[in-house]
């Protein structure tokens, strides 16, 4: 029974820290072609999703879906970690490129 609480907490934790639907903008990160992102949080079943269009120049693409478990958000390919409801860190590991994104709007 103290695992079940544990887990559930964390959950809990974990879903407060999931940052806010809104517009991000990269404020550090290691490429400029790092386009705005449209954050959109859904539920689905008991799952988390975040549905991210990238805007700006990258023209409105998406919205990609990212699962999350644990503490990420993830497609295999790009890897959301929330810091807080208008902060995550985004990497894209195909390509190496990354950056810290704050919520603008």
């Amino acid at each position: 029974m103290p695992t079940l609480l544990l887990a559930l907490l964390s959950l809990s934790a974990f879903a407060s820290s999931l940052p806010t639907n809104g517009m991000y903008r990269c404020v550090n990160g290691n490429n400029e072609s790092i386009c705005d992102q449209k954050v959109r949080v859904t539920n689905q079943g008991q799952i988390t999703i975040l549905k991210v269009t990238y805007e700006g120049y990258c023209n409105g693409q998406g919205p990609y879906l990212y699962a999350c478990d644990g503490s990420v958000c993830t497609d295999g390919a790009i890897r959301i970690t929330p810091k807080d409801e208008n902060h995550y860190y985004w990497e894209n590991l195909s390509y190496g490129f990354y950056c810290d994104m704050e919520k603008s709007i």
